[in-house]
């Protein structure tokens, strides 16, 4: 009786395992995304060395609207949790990024002083690399996973 009970209970397992599966995974060659990053890079930094931080907040502003659009594909078309998670993170982290880009870049553009923690040197030139990190992650996401919907 044991025995037939515990059988039963791992195939209840065995289906409620199955149904959490995760949505199926692909194949995918993130060198394109590597190429994308490379070319956010010298579009970024090369808009800030030409014309300073007003240039570098603004494409850095359009970089995150492209992000905000992935992620909201991502909440759209995906229910597996740790891909909706991954772009929520993305998303979060890289407005903090930008937060802190917009807030120190105007104040060294205006007075000469950082702001938000003056004593990590250069924490708002990393800034920009925080918001790309996160577009390739959100594309990454979407190369890997099949959208649900």
């Amino acid at each position: 009786m044991d025995d037939e009970r515990n059988e039963d209970r791992e195939e209840e397992l065995r289906k409620s395992l199955d149904d959490l599966e995760p949505s199926e995974k692909r194949y995918f060659n993130p060198l394109v995304t590597y190429l994308k990053m490379i070319m956010m890079i010298f579009v970024g930094y090369g808009s800030f060395y030409i014309l300073g931080y007003p240039a570098l907040i603004t494409v850095v502003l359009i970089f995150l609207i492209n992000l905000g659009r992935e992620t909201h594909y991502i909440l759209q078309r995906y229910s597996y949790p740790l891909a909706r998670r991954g772009a929520i993170f993305n998303m979060i982290q890289s407005l903090a990024a930008f937060l802190i880009l917009a807030i120190n870049g105007y104040f060294i553009q205006q007075y000469g002083q950082i702001l938000i923690l003056p004593q990590i040197e250069n924490l708002t030139l990393v800034c920009p690399l925080f918001v790309m990190v996160a577009i390739f992650g959100n594309a990454n996401i979407i190369r890997m996973f099949r959208p649900d919907k």
